[in-house]
């Protein structure tokens, strides 16, 4: 399927890599414009439960993509999908839960805790998008690979007037990306000891169809070396930026 508005969300992970490489398009004000627009979004929220009613249908297709068999086993998988069954409980215990937890974000504001500003938001966004562009020119066949974003589907066409909507849909969209690719490093590490090579590259391959990365579009010869190259770019301090865009503190 091929959208022709960016107001249409990604169902997988190949299709939130291309909402971003369509918002940023050809001008890296578009990027700006989405992260001031993600700052005005979650600066103001507060600890605890907020229902946003164009975010929680993002939240709805995150967590179906979450709950597919060959990931809500994995224990990353498995704790965000927790924070969509019930709500996180932030009143009893937040001293330690604040000291002890392993994302501040959970129970942090962090946009006013670490006095993000609306030009570092929209470098965030910026490093992201481009970084989904490089991971994808590593891995496609680019005569075959076929955006699910038109050329229709631009910032100035289906953002520009509510940007605020598409802000949203980045937010719902972010634990879809973090679970994508931490499920991509895990699967392309090393076999372990006594671990068959072809048994390794099956899970790899596996998990990239389920993200959503299936030829004709991506190259047939990839292998767990080639996907963990391509991964370099999606390091440990990009990935817990897109953890922070989520706003699990406010809304689940």
């Amino acid at each position: 399927m091929v959208y022709n508005s960016l107001t249409e969300i990604p169902r997988n992970v190949k299709e939130c890599f291309d909402w971003l490489i369509a918002v940023k398009g050809s001008s890296r004000f578009n990027t700006q414009a989405l992260g001031f627009a993600l700052h005005n979004f979650l600066v103001d929220m507060p600890v605890g439960l907020t229902r946003v009613p164009s975010l929680e249908m993002v939240k709805r297709f995150a967590k179906g993509f979450l709950e597919q068999k060959e990931l809500k086993q994995e224990p990353h998988v498995t704790c965000l999908l927790a924070k969509y069954r019930s709500p996180m409980n932030k009143t009893d215990g937040m001293d330690m839960k604040r000291l002890f937890c392993y994302n501040e974000s959970d129970y942090d504001n962090v946009v006013k805790s670490k006095n993000i500003s609306r030009d570092e938001m929209a470098s965030i966004v910026a490093r992201v998008a481009g970084n989904c562009e490089r991971f994808l020119k590593r891995i496609k066949t680019p005569a075959q690979y076929e955006s699910a974003y038109s050329s229709e589907a631009t910032w100035e066409a289906s953002c520009a007037l509510k940007p605020t909507e598409c802000a949203a849909i980045l937010v719902g969209i972010a634990p879809m990306l973090y679970a994508g690719l931490i499920s991509l490093w895990i699967s392309s590490n090393p076999e372990l000891f006594g671990e068959e090579k072809s048994v390794k590259e099956k899970r790899l391959g596996r998990v990239m169809k389920i993200l959503g990365f299936e030829e004709p579009g991506c190259r047939e010869d990839l292998t767990r070396i080639s996907v963990r190259q391509a991964l370099v770019d999606m390091d440990k301090e990009i990935i817990e930026r897109i953890y922070e865009i989520a706003g699990f503190w406010a809304f689940y």
